[in-house]
């Protein structure tokens, strides 16, 4: 007999908290319905910050863009260097073998900058005038004495503007470089709006 309520002791000291719930409210629902809408709270404000960040980011990318842009479209011409050239910009390191490298092609750079001041003052000297453009200037002086101009790095061409009656073209940003620029920042707004 006392085994069997040693036995009804144990199973109701085991059924009665299951019975009663833990010691919460009288339903035991309404804890777990604020946790779920805590939860659900703090998803919805992680989403908003997600989503916000990511505009952020999208508005950070149109602006870096317009910015590139802008500073293309308005960038003056300005004079050549060595440092300009496509050839030898791609060489690192500081060993000797590319340092006399980069010296070698910096040499043969400025050579070639000099020919072509030199090929401008021969035309000034048969013509008594300088280039009156630049259409001018890569017809008789650069063509005319089969100059061959060092590729610039991107986005820049060559330039000679006449009324400055310089004796050596420059540089400036070429205008498909200046449109493909604004392109990409129109195209970057276009999709942060939709």
């Amino acid at each position: 007999m006392l085994k069997l309520i040693g036995r009804w002791t144990l199973a109701s000291l085991l059924v009665t908290p299951l019975l009663v719930g833990c010691g919460g409210s009288d339903t035991g629902g309404s804890d777990l319905d604020a946790m779920a809408d805590l939860l659900d709270d703090k998803v919805e404000a992680d989403a908003e910050t997600a989503a916000a960040d990511a505009v952020a980011a999208s508005q950070a990318e149109v602006d870096a863009l317009q910015a590139k842009a802008d500073a293309l479209k308005n960038e003056a011409p300005s004079e050549i260097s060595v440092h300009d050239m496509q050839r030898g910009s791609a060489l690192e390191g500081g060993g000797a073998a590319s340092t006399m490298i980069r010296g070698g092609i910096a040499a043969e750079q400025k050579y070639g900058m000099i020919n072509v001041q030199k090929a401008t003052q021969i035309f000034w000297g048969l013509e008594s005038r300088w280039p009156k453009d630049h259409a001018e200037f890569m017809e008789k002086v650069i063509e005319f004495n089969q100059i061959k101009l060092e590729p610039l790095k991107e986005p820049y061409e060559y330039y000679y503007d006449a009324e400055l009656n310089q004796q050596l073209p420059l540089k400036r940003p070429k205008p498909e470089a200046i449109e493909a620029a604004q392109a990409a920042a129109d195209k970057a707004k276009a999709a942060l709006q939709e």
